[in-house]
Order: C-alpha cells, then structure tokens, then sequence
C-alpha cells in the first residue's frame, strides 16, 4: 500500500510518497480503500506548522502524525470484531 509521509514542516515539496505495510484493523476499526479524498485548512495547519501555537498539539519540531489527512472516502475492505455491521 501507498502512502503520503510528512516528516518535517514545509512546503508541499518535504511530502514523500512511500510503500507501507496494509494495517490490519483493530476490533473497533475498519481499512478503507481510499477513492477519494479532500484537502481543507487543518491540512495546511499541519503541513506547515503555522500559526506556531498549532504545535503545541501536533508536534513542536515536527508532526506528531506522519501520514496526514482524514478526509476521505473509499470502499470499506477489513472490519474489525466489534463492527459486524460494516460491509
């Protein structure tokens, strides 16, 4: 599987393109099959890390989460023991 890493704050240049292992889901989780996905201003606020106070909550030198984004939509792949209902 392909992901979008974010490794340092910057320009949409430092973002890298890497294989990665497929999650397996957890009990109350499920993996999506991305087919869509949106960029919006939080997006931006975590790629560059300003306003500075941002940092406080994702990381002050760097992101505290490395493969951004969450806006999305896909089809539903692996499902999780607890969440029989999603198909």
């Amino acid at each position: 599987m392909k992901a979008i890493f974010s490794e340092q704050y910057g320009t949409p240049d430092t973002l890298k393109l890497r294989e990665v292992a497929t999650p397996i889901p957890k009990q109350n989780q499920v993996r999506i099959k991305v087919q869509a996905s949106s960029i919006n201003f939080s997006n931006l606020v975590l790629l560059t890390g300003k306003p500075w106070l941002a940092r406080l909550a994702f990381g002050l030198m760097k992101p505290k989460y490395s493969i951004p984004g969450g806006d999305m939509s896909g089809i539903v792949e692996a499902v999780g023991g607890m969440l029989p209902n999603f198909k």
